[in-house]
């Protein structure tokens, strides 16, 4: 449905619609419950994405990578008090619950997930750098 450079290429019916839907109300609502600040959603395709959930500053996107990059910078060594990072690491979180939760959505309205989401292969799984 979408073609290599992330436009899309087709008409999506109203069943994949409706999942989207499901998708993105799920993200919206978890943000919500977890004090994230949200402008708007959307269905729309855009940016590689078939939906998007947003807050008032676009720039606030939260990829999955940039979670993983801020959790490994805030995270204590050995014997380290986490004190001084337990607020980064709630707001990390709250990001996290949002991004799970579109996808559980789905799976609790609809019975499945879209096939993006499919468990992916360890085959072809990199290990985290150092």
């Amino acid at each position: 449905m979408a073609a290599a450079g992330g436009e899309f290429t087709g008409r999506r019916s109203f069943t994949f619609d409706e999942r989207v839907a499901y998708h993105e109300a799920g993200h919206a609502l978890a943000s919500r419950v977890c004090y994230l600040p949200i402008a708007g959603a959307s269905i729309l395709f855009t940016n590689g994405h078939h939906g998007a959930v947003w807050s008032d500053d676009r720039s606030d996107t939260v990829e999955t990578s940039d979670i993983v990059a801020e959790l490994r910078r805030l995270m204590p060594g050995p014997f380290e008090g986490r004190d001084a990072v337990a607020v980064d690491l709630l707001d990390c979180q709250d990001h996290i619950v949002s991004l799970l939760a579109g996808r559980e959505s789905e799976l609790l309205f609809t019975g499945q997930a879209l096939e993006r989401h499919r468990p992916r292969s360890r085959r072809g799984a990199r290990p985290l750098p150092s």
